[in-house]
């Protein structure tokens, strides 16, 4: 055999052994490997999102922490810039954030309603009219309309005092 062709026969051979384990040809699954799978540790898989238990997540602090730490800075950002006559490129991806926060966690808000059934039913109806306006206003800063962006922020908070009117009467009434 010439030089060239042992070297070439080499390079495959050396290739295909390194290749062997990384591509996983031949190997068998291993029960450890079975057993894992059939444990409760998370397993990535693209094509069923994974179902948590949600009686595992729990508050973890008041309804007052939640909306100061969460919802009041984006109202407080989204007060001050739809204020203006103008809006920058940079603000408008602000409210956009913003307004996403605020549509998203009101579906967190929704679950933490009163034991009282009826009195449920009233704060999720709320709570989803606080996210289809903050869902709205997202979508306005998207096409940069101060004047839609400004009438859904407006519907929002009044959603957002509606609720407040209704289960805390005598605090946290936003200002437009």
């Amino acid at each position: 055999m010439k030089f060239t062709n042992c070297v070439v026969v080499l390079i495959l051979f050396l290739g295909t052994v390194v290749a062997w384990p990384i591509v996983g040809i031949g190997v068998q699954e291993t029960d450890s490997k079975k057993e894992s799978a059939q444990t409760d540790e998370p397993v990535l898989n693209a094509e069923k999102p994974q179902e948590s238990k949600e009686d595992k997540f729990k508050p973890v602090d008041n309804m007052h922490h939640f909306m100061e730490y969460i919802s009041k800075p984006s109202y407080m950002e989204l007060r001050k810039i739809l204020a203006k006559e103008k809006v920058s490129r940079g603000e408008w991806k602000k409210v956009k954030q913003h307004s996403l926060i605020l549509s998203e966690t009101s579906k967190l808000v929704s679950e933490r309603g009163p034991a009282d059934k009826d009195q449920n039913a009233e704060w999720k109806k709320l709570a989803f009219e606080t996210y289809q306006q903050g869902a709205a206003l997202y979508k306005a800063a998207g096409s940069r309309k101060l004047e839609v962006a400004v009438k859904h922020y407006g519907a929002m908070m009044d959603a957002c005092n509606q609720c407040h009117k209704k289960f805390d009467p005598k605090n946290h009434q936003l200002a437009k």
